[in-house]
């Protein structure tokens, strides 16, 4: 067993059981963090959150409707759903406006 250190000896927390806490914290980071740019996502992913099929995501993105936020070296797409949203939604608008 290793040795705690002296601010662990202070607190009564062990390295093994504050290395497991910290284990266990892993995860979403915090909302509070605001500068941090939304994770981002395959052409899948995005797809079930649209509701939409992958092939569609795909014709879309090739018609230049909505772009990709980047295209990896092998050609596959990665996707910002915030931002794909928000072009998705100029498109209705525009749609609408044609058609009234």
């Amino acid at each position: 067993m290793t040795r705690p250190t002296r601010q662990a000896r202070k607190s009564g927390i062990t390295r093994r059981s504050r290395h497991a806490r910290q284990r266990r914290s892993f995860g979403a980071p915090s909302m509070a963090v605001c500068d941090v740019e939304p994770p981002l996502i395959r052409s899948t992913e995005l797809a079930n959150k649209l509701c939409l099929s992958r092939r569609t995501i795909s014709l879309y993105a090739k018609q230049g409707l909505i772009t990709p936020a980047i295209i990896t070296p092998g050609g596959q797409y990665r996707w910002r759903y915030d931002d794909v949203l928000a072009e998705m939604r100029k498109l209705a608008e525009e749609c609408r406006a044609e058609h009234k």
